[in-house]
């Protein structure tokens, strides 16, 4: 009976920790002081900072409604939060850390989230943003207090951040970012951050700034941007090595081999674990019902199986990695008598297999 509970404790525990989110004060509505005006991150839990090169007097800052405003009244533009009252600001090289309530587990699969908009009175966007995790003996958590002291590690650290592509970095409206990471085991902490200038290449002007910065000091130019509702949360991993997977969210019509958009969708999130999987390959193979010929179904199938290799790649997955086969009608897994088996065995099938 003891060893049952022990097990049972042991699988409740496992279900608790997919879906938790384990950034502490997401939103950054906890907060140590209130002024009505606005302060840095050091009075939010939960969170810190730092910024490159040891540039004194600036840092993220920490936006909230006060006594006498709804919502958060910030010197780079007026916005509502997302959830809640408060959210964050950040321009270019400062980084929000967070010490996680857990420690990632080694090979699980992780969903990182947050949402993000470009201040009201940006002049630039950014065409990428920066991450990075920290394990236990990091520096940064061991002088908390005082970073610049391992200034050269933390230059170092911030160099192999990971970059991340922002599809909407010019939009103003609060929208999703969400990308995944599988873990090497004992990261303790998350950094983010926006690591460029304006001579990299990696920024660029917002269409309603152009007039006006014709006759600005380049020295106003401003990139400023709001972040509300991080996430970090472990997720099932939609493909286990070796073990074929039945790709049910990808369904096609009679004679068809075009993907629709909720395929798109759920080849997005394939791609994004194959992306976090380097030292894996994918075979696709493609299946049809008994409707027609076989050779027609073979070719098909071929056909079908290609479509969704274009969208992995289209999603940034080499093609070296992933290869293709059509079985036409071979192997159904349903009965080709009624519309609806048949639309099971109009199907894809995925394999990961280590390289």
């Amino acid at each position: 009976m003891k060893t049952m509970i022990f097990f049972s404790t042991i699988i409740l525990f496992c279900k608790i920790l997919i879906g938790q989110n384990l950034i502490e004060n997401p939103s950054f509505e906890k907060i140590l002081k209130h002024d009505n005006e606005g302060f840095d991150m050091k009075y939010c839990p939960g969170w810190n900072f730092s910024i490159i090169n040891g540039i004194i007097g600036t840092s993220p800052d920490h936006e909230f409604a006060n006594d006498t405003n709804d919502y958060p009244q910030s010197s780079q533009g007026a916005k509502s939060a997302h959830t809640g009252n408060c959210f964050a600001g950040m321009t270019t090289n400062e980084f929000l850390i967070n010490r996680l309530s857990n420690r990632l587990e080694k090979d699980s699969f992780y969903r990182i989230s947050f949402w993000i908009c470009l201040a009201p009175k940006s002049d630039y966007y950014s065409r990428y943003i920066h991450y990075t995790f920290l394990f236990e003996n990091s520096f940064v958590f061991k002088n908390e207090k005082n970073i610049y002291n391992k200034q050269f590690l933390f230059d170092s650290l911030i160099n192999n951040m990971v970059q991340i592509k922002l599809n909407s970095g010019d939009c103003r409206e609060w929208h999703l970012i969400k990308f995944y990471y599988v873990a090497n085991g004992s990261e303790a902490g998350f950094m983010f951050g926006i690591r460029t200038n304006f001579h990299d290449g990696n920024t660029a002007i917002c269409e309603k700034s152009r007039a006006k910065l014709k006759t600005r000091s380049p020295i106003l130019k401003q990139l400023y941007y709001y972040l509300d509702d991080f996430s970090i949360e472990k997720v099932e991993a939609p493909l286990v090595v070796g073990k074929p997977l039945i790709a049910k969210d990808i369904l096609f019509e009679t004679n068809k081999s075009d993907l629709d958009t909720n395929s798109f969708i759920y080849l997005k999130n394939i791609a994004d674990y194959l992306m976090a999987k380097p030292k894996t390959v994918v075979v696709v193979s493609g299946y049809t019902d008994n409707s027609g010929s076989e050779q027609f179904n073979i070719n098909l199938s071929l056909a079908r199986a290609e479509s969704v290799k274009k969208a992995l790649i289209f999603y940034g997955v080499s093609p070296e990695r992933i290869s293709v086969n059509g079985y036409g009608s071979k192997n159904p897994v349903s009965n080709n008598n009624t519309p609806e088996g048949r639309a099971m065995n109009r199907r894809i099938e995925l394999i990961m297999q280590d390289k």
